[in-house]
């Protein structure tokens, strides 16, 4: 008997919830005093407008890269590599995915090489960069 009495007490008191009385206050409204401005370290901006077909609908720039010939944009949900002129005309996108030679599983980054003028591709589902992709045909 003394022992169910002595269980009861001891599940009672363990299942009490302490209070942590530490908080701390943030104000997010508080006005942040150390504010960039880009006029201080930009000197002009320019937009370029991309064409816009069916064929060519962009779901998400998760990277681009400005080249002066090209435009490249990274386009992680669709695994597409989308490729416009400086001027933002539509010349071709990349979607190589796939198990084969030269294909990818899981698209996540990219880089371009001037010299050789290709992109290099990076699998993450492979963990390595994929044969590159040469532009000389564009």
């Amino acid at each position: 008997m003394y022992r169910c009495i002595f269980m009861f007490l001891l599940l009672c008191t363990s299942c009490v919830e302490q209070k942590d009385t530490t908080s701390i206050k943030i104000d997010l409204m508080a006005t942040d005093s150390d504010t960039l401005y880009y006029s201080s370290f930009v000197d002009s901006l320019s937009y370029i407008p991309l064409e816009t077909k069916d064929d060519c609908l962009i779901r998400e720039i998760t990277d681009a890269i400005l080249t002066n010939q090209y435009i490249f944009i990274l386009d992680t949900p669709q695994q597409s590599v989308w490729i416009y002129s400086t001027k933002g005309k539509f010349i071709r996108s990349l979607h190589h995915q796939g198990n084969g030679p030269g294909e990818y599983i899981n698209l996540i980054q990219f880089e371009y090489d001037a010299d050789n003028r290709e992109l290099l591709l990076l699998d993450l589902s492979l963990i390595h960069i994929s044969e590159p992709t040469r532009l000389r045909c564009i």
